[in-house]
């Protein structure tokens, strides 16, 4: 879906010491996602200004996925999103990312909006917002 000089970009772009260091700072929730007794996965997010949750990023290692892995790391996110008295989860998908889109959709997520994002370096993001509603009708 991406070339491999935008993934390069977007590796530096979000997953620095720094950027890392500022989402802490910041108050984003980093977690890793463990099976059994292995480490399998990451999301990470955190509160945004309008009352709801942005999932800023998640990861499954592709051995293993297709066991209902995400479906607990989302329903987690969603939680959190829930018992802090907050309307609803939402992040951002490549729009040419079929799987996560339907395993996004499975776990009750819509497409709300689609967005062009440049991200410097002559790249963008191609993406669908998505979002859950867990406190709030739809």
């Amino acid at each position: 879906m991406l070339s491999k000089g935008q993934i390069d970009y977007m590796l530096k772009m979000m997953y620095s010491a720094d950027v890392l260091r500022k989402e802490l700072a910041d108050g984003a929730v980093w977690e890793l996602i463990v099976a059994g007794n292995r480490t399998c996965g990451y999301l990470s997010y955190l509160q945004a200004d309008d009352n709801s949750v942005k999932l800023s990023k998640i990861y499954i290692m592709r051995e293993f996925r297709g066991r209902a892995i995400v479906t607990v790391a989302l329903n987690r996110v969603k939680d959190y999103a829930a018992l802090n008295g907050w309307d609803y989860v939402f992040l951002t998908v490549n729009r040419n990312n079929r799987r996560a889109i339907r395993a996004y959709e499975k776990n009750g997520f819509v497409i709300a909006d689609s967005v062009v994002v440049d991200i410097g370096g002559g790249f963008v993001m191609d993406d669908y917002i998505m979002k859950c509603f867990v406190n709030t009708p739809q």
